[in-house]
């Protein structure tokens, strides 16, 4: 089987070193650094000397690839691709569109999947590989394969894992004839909603297990969570669980500050904050800014 593959962000850089390394020539799409959906994400175009890649814009309608050139293939395959890019095209493809999902779907349909797998402390996700179709994520499932999602995974580590898994599956293909379609159980669907900016405030109320999910669930490629000090806007780039029930002080109290982290209080247990970041850059003298019994 000859598939083209459509990629972008993290994962999709990801994915692409995999192949790499292990000498699969597999044809890749992928949009300009600019039009990245996720924040610090490489530039996939660098990697044109080793792959044969096409840069287009997926905003502008004139850089659509025909229906020609991809009738080549055998299937397209996205991953992290905006799916209405084939919605004028996909009715006139010869060919199947299939799309990855990082979850085991019918579970956690939806943009968020990832971040709120890591919230609810989700232990065993997965990949889904599914047919293109009207419904968000709601395609026959050709492919799944269970990851793990370990205590102190980010979103990148776990994006790691589900590129290692799609590279496996691209591995393997020359071994299958054809696609076995299986239909997703509707009956046990959910759904993410789309994260909003505010989405990312902290509650300190909550807790600590709580919080340290909500923290790593919004790490590297994902915009930080954050807190308001004396009126100023703080991200929180890295943090640990310290206590993990009972009361040690007010919620949102800084019970004990040094240069390597705060400690706070939060209404079961309490959690260390070990890197800061502002929107002038990297907090590093962390006692000379946060006050023992202040509040966050």
């Amino acid at each position: 089987m000859k598939p083209i593959i459509f990629l972008s962000g993290l994962l999709g850089e990801l994915t692409l070193i995999e192949l790499i390394g292990k000498n699969l020539n597999i044809d890749i799409v992928t949009n300009r650094k600019n039009s990245l959906r996720k924040r610090d994400t490489g530039d996939i175009s660098s990697y044109s000397n080793l792959l044969n890649i096409s840069i287009i814009d997926t905003d502008n309608k004139d850089t659509l690839l025909s229906v020609e050139n991809l009738s080549q293939y055998d299937f397209i395959l996205t991953i992290d691709w905006p799916k209405s890019y084939f919605k004028d095209i996909a009715t006139h493809l010869c060919i199947p569109i299939y799309h990855t999902h990082p979850s085991l779907l019918p579970k956690y349909r939806g943009y968020s999947a990832i971040t709120e797998q890591i919230q609810k402390g989700v232990a065993i996700s997965g990949l889904t590989i599914y047919k293109d179709c009207a419904e968000i994520d709601a395609g026959d499932i050709i492919h799944q394969k269970e990851i793990s999602i370990d205590h102190d995974d980010i979103p990148a580590t776990f994006m790691k894992k589900v590129s290692d898994e799609i590279v496996n599956f691209l591995y393997n293909i020359n071994t299958i004839a054809e696609f076995s379609l299986k239909p997703q159980e509707y009956k046990l669907a959910s759904y993410t909603s789309r994260i909003r900016d505010q989405d990312h405030l902290v509650d300190f109320s909550q807790s600590a297990i709580y919080i340290y999910n909500f923290i790593r669930s919004f790490g590297y490629p994902y915009k930080n969570s954050f807190f308001y000090y004396k009126d100023c806007k703080y991200y929180i780039v890295a943090a640990h669980l310290d206590k993990w029930y009972g009361k040690y002080g007010e919620v949102g109290e800084i019970i004990s500050v040094n240069n390597e982290y705060i400690e706070i209080a939060l209404g079961s247990g309490t959690i260390l904050i070990t890197d800061i970041d502002s929107d002038d850059g990297k907090i590093s003298l962390l006692n000379s800014l946060f006050i023992v019994g202040d509040r966050l």
